[in-house]
């Protein structure tokens, strides 16, 4: 639970270095066509690995102390499009409540109950079938989120206009930068980067915790280390989405203890790997996570949309 800034100032470096580097090099090679979206996919990831810097600053363990974890974070915003202190709140809410099905307006993908479903009107699953849709989930929706709601967040208010205006001027600032001196280029480049950053980051983000056996429960029978072990995936996309995920692939360790830095959950994993039982997701089961879409409280498990229409209950009248 330690941080060691030198290690963590090293990581920072390097990030910033590849983010300014990839952008340098698709500038000089926008006009070929191949090479231009390569170095923006490229830099999209590099863009995950930093908005995961940022949330750990969030949790005040990337850095040694709260104020560069704040300078780095509030910096850090001006690549990420997400305003720190309301991050910070909103996450924070999320981790304090993963798995609560009394709680789930903090969770960070919508879910209903398989009875929830059955039990709602013909608008109301049809808006819940297109907000869970694949191509609104992460992309549509990811692009709203980041590009528009972003600009004020849900609780900005609470947690300061000040830093939502900060973050708006760093980011347009940063913006307008890259357009002065590069032109048409260097704008399309940061863009386009942070809308594929967007997009994939909500799938990273969605198969943390929504997998077949997953956990949700409430009131009494809610447990909050069975819900950062059980409701919380382990990440195993190989090495290269490793370093883009910064580690934070092992999402639960990191659920259970927030405290513990990114640069160090990978040691910490090894050493507890005899007592973790991870719901490891590989390349293969992320179709079937995304086939997920309703929590079964009978079944115990994410189940995907009825295939026919619920019976309605007979009334005694009827």
């Amino acid at each position: 639970m330690k941080a060691d800034d030198r290690v963590a100032a090293g990581h920072l470096a390097l990030s910033l270095g590849l983010f300014f580097g990839l952008w340098a090099f698709g500038i000089a090679f926008y006009d070929v066509l191949a090479v231009r979206l390569a170095a923006m996919i490229v830099l999209a990831g590099v863009i995950i690995r930093i908005y995961i810097t940022q949330h750990d600053c969030g949790h005040w363990m990337h850095f040694s102390t709260k104020r560069m974890n704040t300078i780095a974070g509030v910096g850090l915003s001006a690549i990420t499009l997400n305003s720190f202190k309301a991050m910070i709140y909103n996450h924070n809410r999320h981790h304090a409540t993963v798995g609560d099905l009394a709680h789930r307006d903090a969770h960070e993908v919508m879910t209903w109950t398989l009875q929830e479903y059955e039990d709602a009107t013909p608008m109301a699953r049809l808006g819940y079938r297109a907000f869970r849709h694949p191509v609104v989930l992460f992309g549509i929706g990811a692009l709203l989120v980041f590009f528009v709601r972003y600009r004020f967040p849900k609780s900005g208010i609470r947690t300061g206009v000040g830093d939502v205006i900060t973050q708006n001027v760093l980011m347009f600032g940063l913006w307008a930068v890259a357009y002065a001196v590069f032109g048409w280029a260097g704008l399309a480049m940061i863009l386009g980067a942070t809308a594929f950053a967007a997009c994939f980051g909500v799938l990273i983000v969605y198969l943390g915790h929504n997998y077949e056996f997953t956990y949700w429960k409430a009131d009494e029978a809610y447990d909050f280390q069975e819900a950062s072990l059980a409701g919380s995936s382990v990440l195993d996309l190989g090495p290269v989405m490793n370093f883009v995920l910064f580690d934070a692939g092992f999402h639960d360790l990191h659920h259970l203890n927030a405290r513990i830095p990114c640069y160090k959950l990978r040691a910490c994993y090894a050493e507890l790997s005899d007592d973790m039982q991870p719901q490891r997701i590989t390349w293969n089961k992320v179709i079937q996570c995304m086939n997920m879409k309703l929590w079964d409280e009978a079944r115990g498990k994410m189940v995907g949309f009825p295939t026919s229409r619920p019976e309605r209950a007979m009334t005694p009248a009827e």
